[in-house]
């Protein structure tokens, strides 16, 4: 299984869940030796959990892509996610991603990517193109 706490945590959105349950998904962690410092993270974790038990146990898609990842949570009408204040290390990540790890994209004054490199194959213009528009979105 993969570490709980390994995946960038760029979504935010709020969930209503009856305190017995929430008290039952945190009794299992703990007593698994997980630490939990906030009810986000809790959230964050339980999330993270059930993903792995899907893919192991039933052969759920595993998303490794974000922008694919976005493109397909906006097609089922959830748009309304945002990385609210994490916009650079979200940024990172999809340079990690897409294999541009360290390379210098322009940005505007908030540090989101503004143009696509020319040098870069069409594939990959695209793809970061839907990351700025997926960011200009939020």
């Amino acid at each position: 299984m993969q570490d709980i706490k390994s995946d960038l945590a760029d979504a935010s959105f709020q969930i209503r869940v009856s305190r017995k349950t929430l008290a039952t998904v945190a009794k299992w962690f703990t007593d698994h030796e997980h630490t939990i410092t906030s009810k986000s993270e809790l959230g964050r974790m339980s999330i993270e959990l059930l993903k792995d038990i899907l893919v192991i146990n039933f052969e759920g898609k595993l998303f490794t892509d974000s922008i694919e990842a976005t493109r397909f949570l906006n097609s089922i009408g959830l748009t309304s996610i945002n990385v609210r204040g994490r916009e650079k290390a979200y940024l990172e990540q999809m340079q990690r991603e897409q294999g541009l790890e360290g390379a210098v994209l322009p940005t505007d004054s908030l540090g989101r990517p503004t143009m696509v490199g020319d040098k870069l194959p069409q594939a990959e213009q695209d793809r970061i193109a839907g990351l700025v528009e997926g960011l200009e979105e939020e």
